[in-house]
């Protein structure tokens, strides 16, 4: 292992360990982060060594692989990634489950699909032959993970290499997860290309216009509203009337006026979600 905890450290080490620290520090244990981003694999992927990285992670004691591997698929480079898939062969490990998070069970597919990693997830399914039906332990696929990322051109990059996109399937609450992440195209994508259902609820109870309304994101909003988008039956019963002037307003010829007061029919709705423990 390598000490690393020195004050003066590379550029490249201290943006791979602010990497590791944000996107990773969820899904591994507190004492993985650790040991991991002081061993000689995490030093050699900060400087892009792909000849070292093979014997590197040979090195690797097993309960680092997995955060090392995650690590390898974020840097979103075909040649690191093909490297430690390389020794994944030798070992005869499966790359679907024996590199899965701590926490999560989030298989490396997963992560790539989540952070919008092309070149990786490329690298995972074409030469590691990652199954693309994978799901981590709460039960979500890789169409979530996808949605996720809030990339729609990788969502539909995704979907053509075979990753389903099933609009209603109630665990990955597909359309209800974009208006919540804000992700415009993918709510669009999924109503319209994929027919998913706009009242669907997750595992919250919210749907789609829920969310949009409670984040003031108004063009999803006005969308939703449009195809037929209803919040919740309590908050139906609230926002009723003035969802209704929401409504004729949509009806009036455009102006400065009627936006402005949708507008602010919105952000009343917010308000309101908010102060009644919305969140």
């Amino acid at each position: 292992m390598f000490d690393m905890t020195e004050s003066f450290l590379p550029e490249g080490v201290k943006r791979e360990r602010a990497r590791v620290d944000s996107e990773l520090a969820d899904l591994f244990s507190d004492d993985t982060v650790k040991a991991y981003k002081n061993s000689l694999f995490f030093a050699e992927l900060c400087v892009r060594d792909v000849r070292a990285l093979v014997s590197g992670f040979f090195a690797l004691p097993q309960e680092l692989r997995a955060i090392a591997f995650h690590h390898a698929v974020l840097i979103n480079r075909a040649d690191i990634c093909n490297a430690v898939l390389c020794v994944v062969a030798t070992l005869k490990a499966d790359v679907n489950t024996d590199f899965s998070t701590d926490v999560f069970g989030i298989p490396p597919l997963m992560t790539a699909c989540a952070r919008h990693c092309r070149r990786s997830f490329l690298a995972l399914v074409e030469k590691g032959g990652a199954d693309l039906s994978v799901c981590d332990e709460q039960g979500y696929t890789l169409a979530r993970a996808c949605v996720e990322s809030d990339d729609l051109s990788f969502m539909q990059l995704a979907q053509k290499r075979g990753v389903v996109f099933d609009a209603a399937d109630p665990v990955d609450a597909l359309v209800p997860l974009a208006a919540k992440n804000d992700a415009w195209g993918a709510v669009h994508w999924l109503i319209e290309d994929l027919n998913g259902d706009v009242n669907m609820t997750d595992e919250e109870g919210w749907t789609a216009l829920d969310y949009a309304c409670r984040h003031e994101k108004r063009a999803i909003f006005l969308y939703l509203l449009d195809k037929g988008g209803k919040m919740t039956d309590k908050r139906e019963i609230l926002f009723g009337l003035i969802i209704e002037q929401i409504r004729e307003l949509q009806k009036r010829l455009p102006s400065a006026e009627a936006d402005d007061k949708i507008g602010r029919h919105i952000g009343t709705m917010r308000f309101l979600m908010t102060v009644s423990g919305g969140d």
